[in-house]
């Protein structure tokens, strides 16, 4: 599923309290390494710029940067970026694999582990669209994240994860006092504190059974599909008769 998918799936939970439920919180809990997207999908920022200007060919631009050219590579990302589409929309279009379980070689430019690369912030990793109509322009089209379902009940563990602090903050002054120790780098005077590790041990159950987890999902997710799209055949084939003859 798709971060989006995957935040709407998760906010429900209430594991959060008190946070966002948006990009800023999985930015923060893969900066610290407690969820990572199973799959990121990165296009080239050259082929990025291409994508942009095909969806945005109402604007009249010269890009600052370069765009590619036709040839290979712009063929396997489009190739990628259309199966993911018919997948989306497989209604329309009928089931197939998902690109990302069945990968072409072609396709490997494009996809990463995050789990094999550095954190890299959200509003980094954007693709400059900067033209002569816009001298400042980025946007996240060139990235796209992909977690699996399962890892939503391993960040409502990871709500639960790090160090507890308790606090008076009913009261200005303590709550003063912490802001500033905090932004000194130190625990604030006379908290007490404790550590929560039952949530490593819990994920370390999910990565421990990952391919298992993984196969459930897979296996779930495909039936969905297959049952809807023949379920939205069927009611199309009905309300056709139904339009030629005029009852059911």
């Amino acid at each position: 599923m798709t971060a989006n998918q995957f935040l709407t799936e998760l906010k429900p939970l209430r594991a959060f309290r008190g946070e966002f439920i948006g990009t800023g919180l999985l930015d923060s809990l893969e900066a610290a390494g407690l969820l990572r997207p199973r799959l990121r999908i990165r296009y080239p920022d050259p082929i990025a710029r291409r994508f942009w200007l095909e969806t945005h060919d109402h604007i009249q631009c010269q890009f600052t940067l370069p765009v590619e050219p036709d040839g290979p590579r712009w063929d396997a990302a489009v190739e990628l970026s259309n199966g993911l589409y018919r997948w989306r929309n497989f209604i329309a279009y009928g089931p197939s694999p998902h690109p990302l379980d069945d990968r072409d070689p072609r396709f490997s430019e494009f996809i990463q582990q995050p789990k094999d690369f550095l954190f890299e912030p959200r509003l980094a990793r954007r693709v400059d669209v900067s033209s002569d109509v816009y001298d400042e322009l980025f946007d996240d089209c060139n990235v796209e994240d992909y977690y699996c379902t399962w890892q939503v009940l391993l960040a409502a563990e990871a709500a639960e994860a790090g160090i507890h602090i308790r606090l008076n903050l009913a009261d200005d002054d303590i709550a003063q006092a912490a802001r500033d120790a905090f932004a000194a780098g130190r625990v604030p005077s006379g908290a007490t504190y404790s550590y929560d590790t039952s949530s490593a041990r819990a994920a370390g159950q999910f990565m421990e059974h990952q391919n298992a987890l993984d196969a459930v999902v897979w296996f779930a997710e495909e039936r969905a599909c297959v049952a809807v799209y023949h379920q939205g055949s069927w009611w199309g084939t009905v309300s056709t008769k139904s339009d030629r003859s005029g009852s059911i």
